[in-house]
């Protein structure tokens, strides 16, 4: 009886740690908060000041074409652009770059 009190204590921690990391039984709420978290944490923002005057849809069409930037995220005031970025598959001298090359920035 001992020795089964014995096991049965280890592998009830055991189990208790399994699920602490596991976590099987999540709730909506948690599941939700989990995935804006990871989008907190791989997504970056970027705000730039734009050289003179521009066309605006095609400033957005061509922020749409680089692979990483949230397209949702693309909001054009006056001569300021402000968007959000997947910082693991562009990176913020990319998006510069291209600004750059496009004539939007100098």
């Amino acid at each position: 009886m001992e020795t089964f009190s014995y096991v049965l204590g280890w592998f009830i921690a055991l189990s208790g740690l399994i699920i602490n990391r596991w976590e099987p039984f999540k709730s909506e709420r948690q599941m939700l908060a989990e995935q804006q978290f990871e989008r907190f944490r791989s997504h970056r923002q970027l705000r730039v000041e734009l050289g003179g005057s521009c066309d605006g849809q095609k400033l957005i069409a061509d922020l749409r074409e680089i692979n990483g930037v949230r397209d949702e995220s693309i909001d054009l005031d006056a001569s300021v652009v402000s968007l959000s970025y997947h910082k693991e598959k562009v990176s913020e001298d990319e998006i510069l770059d291209v600004l750059r090359k496009k004539g939007y920035i100098k």
